[in-house]
Formats: structure tokens, sequence, C-alpha cells
């Protein structure tokens, strides 16, 4: 495996890690400008920006106050 390679898989394990500890740490991955799409034709689904994010992942966040494992 490439150094390339073994970086972008480390920060692929911190950001899954941090988006299922059950706090906005995952948000730090994403610029102001950032626009974030999420596959499938549901509630989670679509095209969001940062913000719309932060006020979406609130709802999913006090769903799980603990994180998913």
């Amino acid at each position: 495996m490439t150094e390339t390679s073994i970086n972008n898989k480390e920060i692929a394990s911190v950001f899954f890690y941090s988006l299922s500890s059950g706090t906005e740490d995952y948000l730090d991955f994403y610029t102001d400008d950032s626009t974030i799409w999420t596959a499938g034709d549901n509630a989670i689904g679509g095209t969001r920006t940062k913000k719309e994010i932060v006020e979406f992942a609130q709802g999913i966040l006090a769903a799980f106050p603990d994180g998913k494992t």
C-alpha cells in the first residue's frame, strides 16, 4: 500500500469514528463551503451544505447521545 493510501485510510477511519461517536467532531472534516452528498432516496439522502448538515445532525445526534457502535 502506498503512503498516500495509508494516509487516506487513516483519515477515513478517523472520520467514521468521529461520525459514530455521538459528537459533532466529524464536522471538522468539512469546510464552511463544503457540499455533502448522502446516498439514498429517503429522509437522510440528498445534498446539503455544512450549515444544513449541522442543523440536520443535531436531531440525529440527540437520538444517539452515547454514539453508535
